[in-house]
């Protein structure tokens, strides 16, 4: 009896480690696949694999004037493109981070890149992208990607970034 258990143990742990590294496979597979599709897409975007998820930021063109959450029309393109390769790959969630440049007051800049995160949430889910995958953060001015001494380094800080 004690050798029976023991054998139905042992393979049932085995069954579950050989399990684990199939999912992991598929799991990376998928997530190459993902990155790939996104950096084919969006040539100028910056995209980044990391560990186990996609950063995808969009530093050639300005989404958003100073102190407005209201994304520029310039970007409907992109956010259609964008929603859907996440249709696409619908195991994917979303985390949209809102970014401003230094200008303001640092409360207001808070709700400001959240505003901004929400909006760009907004045209995704106009875009047929489930609202349950999409989830929003805003960092206020705490993250420039460029100096925020020059008009062009904070249009470059005003905007969001996907993970």
């Amino acid at each position: 009896m004690k050798t029976t258990t023991l054998l139905l143990l042992t393979f049932l742990l085995f069954t579950t480690i050989i399990s684990c590294k199939t999912t992991k496979k598929k799991q990376r597979k998928y997530l190459t696949s993902f990155y790939q599709e996104l950096k084919d897409s969006f040539p100028s975007a910056e995209v980044i694999l990391l560990q186990d998820s996609i950063r995808v930021i969009f530093p050639d063109y300005v989404m958003f004037e100073s102190g407005v959450a209201i994304l520029k029309d310039t970007c409907f393109d992109k956010m259609l493109k964008l929603a859907n390769l996440v249709n696409k790959y619908n195991s994917t969630n979303l985390l949209i981070t809102g970014h401003t440049d230094n200008v303001g007051a640092e409360l207001d800049n808070d709700k400001l890149s959240k505003d901004r995160a929400e909006n760009v949430k907004t045209k995704l889910v106009e875009n047929k992208v489930n609202e349950q995958r999409l989830f929003v953060w805003g960092r206020g001015a705490r993250m420039p990607r460029e100096n925020n001494d020059t008009e062009q380094g904070k249009a470059k800080n005003r905007r969001v970034e996907f993970v």
